[in-house]
């Protein structure tokens, strides 16, 4: 998934610059490039808990204009990963404190790092529920071939495959629609 924000800010060029790079760089990207764009990356592909170590990458254009300085950034974020409401709002705030950074040179990294963790904790919570159900599902699909006396090869392989399919659903579904 791709998105862009583009903006003006009363900033000399190069300051500009280095309040991108800095901003970035203090929540958790790395830089690529310098010149002629720069270029930011941070996370890994992969399913993981915290929303911050999801794929992304960043190239900013930066120019002069006047008294203004011109600022266009593409974000790129790896799009196979589920996101749940509060990492979505992690990812919207960390453009906006973007935004204030780069007018007033402050931002508001504690809220940014509490959303992280409560991100992070709902993740967790939603994970571990869908286990639980699955851990049940299992005991309930085993005592139900057991009282069927059904002992065949594929019993074990079968009921398996419901309860992970079961506990795979449970934990999209709970990720993406869960109300605060």
């Amino acid at each position: 998934m791709k998105f862009r924000w583009s903006g003006s800010v009363r900033q000399p060029e190069e300051e500009v610059r280095q309040r991108i790079r800095r901003y970035f760089e203090r929540i958790g990207f790395r830089t690529l490039e310098e010149a002629p764009t720069l270029s930011l990356q941070r996370g890994e592909t992969g399913l993981h808990l915290d929303p911050r170590r999801i794929w992304m990458r960043i190239e900013a254009k930066v120019q002069g204009w006047g008294a203004e300085t011109l600022v266009d950034i593409t974000f790129e974020l790896a799009s196979r990963r589920l996101l749940s409401e509060t990492g979505a709002e992690l990812l919207v705030s960390e453009v906006r404190e973007m935004t204030r950074y780069l007018q007033n040179g402050d931002a508001d990294f504690e809220r940014l790092e509490t959303l992280q963790q409560r991100a992070v904790r709902e993740l967790r919570a939603i994970l571990i529920t869908a286990v639980g159900v699955a851990v049940v599902l299992s005991v309930g699909a085993a005592y139900l071939l057991y009282a069927l006396r059904w002992t065949g090869p594929l019993a074990p392989v079968l009921g398996g495959l419901l309860v992970g399919l079961v506990a795979g659903y449970l934990y999209a579904r709970m990720g993406r629609f869960r109300k605060r």
